[in-house]
Order: C-alpha cells, then sequence, then structure tokens
C-alpha cells in the first residue's frame, strides 16, 4: 500500500508539472517582434492676423503719492519768484514775506505716455507790518517732460 501512495504522489506530481507547464505557456505566449515604419506628417503654425474690433480703454487708479503735489508747488513758488509775481492789493513782496496758506485738495496728475502734468490750485498768504494781511489764489499746472525743466503755466 505504501508503494501505491509513493506511485501516486509520483504521478500526481508529474500531472502537475505538466499542468504548471501549459498554464504558463498559455499565459506567456512567444511573440514575434516587428519594426515597422510609420510616416509622420509635419503640422505646419501659420500666423494669422487677426483683426480687432473694439479697442477697450481700461481706467487704472494709480497711488499718487505727495511728491508730485509736494515737487509742483516747490516749482510754482519758483516761478512766482522768478516772474516778480508775489503781487497782492498793488504791493510786491519778496519770496520770505509769502507762504502758503492752502493747497486746493482738487489737485491732480494727468499722464500721457512718458509725460505727466500737476494742476492745482494754491492759496499765498503774503505777511504784512500791520495786523491785516493779503491773500491771492493761483490757479497752476506744471508740465513735466522726460529730460527737460518743468513748464509752469498759471
Amino acid at each position: 500500500m505504501k508503494e501505491i501512495h509513493l506511485g501516486l504522489a509520483s504521478l500526481l506530481m508529474v500531472l502537475c508539472l505538466l499542468v504548471g507547464v501549459v498554464a504558463g505557456a498559455s499565459m506567456f505566449p512567444i511573440h514575434k517582434t516587428e519594426i515597422k515604419e510609420v510616416a509622420v506628417e509635419k503640422e505646419v503654425i501659420k500666423e494669422v492676423e487677426v483683426e480687432v474690433e473694439k479697442i477697450v480703454e481700461v481706467e487704472v487708479e494709480v497711488p499718487i503719492e505727495n511728491t508730485f503735489l509736494e515737487d509742483s508747488v516747490e516749482e510754482v513758488m519758483k516761478y512766482l519768484d522768478d516772474e516778480d509775481m508775489f503781487v497782492c492789493d498793488n504791493n510786491t513782496y519778496d519770496s520770505d514775506e509769502v507762504v502758503i496758506s492752502k493747497i486746493d485738495d482738487n489737485w491732480k496728475v494727468e499722464y500721457d505716455e512718458e509725460d505727466y502734468t500737476v494742476s492745482g490750485n494754491l492759496r499765498l498768504k503774503f505777511k504784512e507790518s500791520d495786523l491785516r494781511s493779503c491773500r491771492e489764489s493761483f490757479d497752476f499746472e506744471v508740465f513735466y517732460e522726460e529730460s527737460e525743466d518743468p513748464e509752469v503755466t498759471m
């Protein structure tokens, strides 16, 4: 009985090996690799001009520093002094007798590519020896052009 069991066990092992070989061959068949040349079409990129039907202008707020105003007021004061325009009630004053009493809050800066213009209103107080002092308002516009001196108009 022992010999029958050994024979059966041997037969069973051979049978399992055969099933394993057949299963492995069916799962991993031998493939033949072929190399084929394939023609590839090249894509040509064309540049096409597109007509713009509507141009949209966008207004952007630019933070304005007070240096624009300060520089412009300084230029206006130089201009008034150079042109001897420190006059109030037919009295002429020197630059040390004039102080700025008020700068209008509605001053503005306009940009034009590389140039810009600062405009506003300036109120001057002319000191006199008596208690009463004279005041005068000036509308100004200072035009700044690249690498040129500013132009002041009153």
